[in-house]
């Protein structure tokens, strides 16, 4: 069993936040109709009676893209019903969404899920749940963060497949900005999600972004990311990655996108960038320009890359070594 570990501060008021409303007209009509139409492929049955309970949940929530609707009704359908089918309890937002019950649902309904899915059903409903009592809701620890070899060639084959076969014009933008960024200019999570349609700087054939923050600096995208970084731009949105509304998913939106989004490959933005650091090295990029474009403040950090960097043979340089052309051993 997974234990709850962190304790969360209610919120100071949690009906003082009202929802943001969709501006989009028909975009506002796509949201109403998936919640009044949504149907759960299993305890159908069951949703006869939790429906009513779980539109109302969903409504008051206000979810602002169709892509989130879905996803909340799945989510909180899964815990309605489950609950109401095994206390019979009274469907009101006080008797199902509690701490307790969260923890017991993800705990025995999803222990066969992974602990990434978990942790994110447990993050989501927990926010849903301040959202409507202003309960203090445990969490459960993230995920233990593994450093990773970079993809290998057929693996990234297969996330740029993935990519262009995302259901939806925003889930492919945001799938091809986080390969853009991640594997073809080496951006964290924290700067991939803050990077705006602006901070892209056209020069001829070549893109810069312009990386904002702690470690500010301008990355060249390198060549053959520059399509897919294209495909990123076609938005009227500021920022490039369209992440989940609520204020509570705010660190984590690209967690909740990919989680969204399986494919036969998981997508890690660290390990994009393991790679990318990886190639430059592959590259014999010097030292402290990789440090530059990276946003290392030590040469230092560059270390741990070069385990995975191809190995070099001393005879390729003796002349550099030596200051003698043709030297040999």
């Amino acid at each position: 069993m997974i234990k709850n570990t962190t304790k969360f501060p209610a919120p100071r008021s949690p009906r003082l936040q009202p929802p943001i409303a969709p501006t989009d007209v028909a975009v506002a009509k796509k949201i109403d109709d998936a919640i009044e139409n949504y149907m759960p492929i299993i305890n159908r049955a069951a949703y006869a009676t939790t429906g009513p309970l779980v539109r109302e949940v969903v409504r008051t929530v206000a979810p602002t893209t169709y892509a989130n609707t879905r996803r909340l009704l799945s989510m909180v359908a899964g815990l309605v019903s489950w609950r109401w089918m095994h206390t019979g309890c009274e469907l009101t937002p006080e008797r199902v969404f509690r701490d307790s019950t969260i923890s017991l649902y993800v705990n025995t309904v999803l222990k066969g899920h992974s602990a990434v899915y978990r942790f994110d059903t447990t993050r989501h409903l927990g926010a849903v749940t301040n959202r409507l009592t202003g309960e203090r809701t445990s969490r459960l620890t993230p995920p233990a963060a593994m450093r990773l070899a970079p993809y290998t060639s057929a693996e990234m084959a297969q996330l740029h497949s993935w990519q262009i076969a995302l259901s939806t014009a925003q889930a492919r933008r945001n799938g091809a900005t986080l390969l853009a960024l991640g594997a073809g200019a080496g951006l964290t999570p924290a700067e991939i999600i803050a990077v705006r349609a602006s901070d892209i700087v056209v020069d001829g054939d070549r893109r810069w972004v312009t990386v904002r923050g702690a470690s500010e600096r301008s990355v060249p995208v390198s060549a053959k990311w520059i399509r897919t970084l294209d495909q990123a731009l076609t938005t009227d949105e500021e920022f490039l990655f369209h992440g989940y509304e609520f204020e509570e998913y705010a660190p984590r939106p690209i967690q909740s996108f990919i989680s969204a989004h399986p494919g036969p490959v998981r997508l890690t933005p660290t390990r994009l960038r393991f790679g990318w650091i990886v190639g430059l090295l592959n590259a014999n990029v010097p030292l402290d320009v990789i440090a530059e474009v990276a946003g290392f403040t030590s040469l230092t950090s560059i270390a741990d890359y070069y385990a995975h960097a191809s190995s070099t043979n001393i005879d390729d340089y003796l002349d550099a070594i030596t200051g003698i052309s043709g030297a040999s051993r």
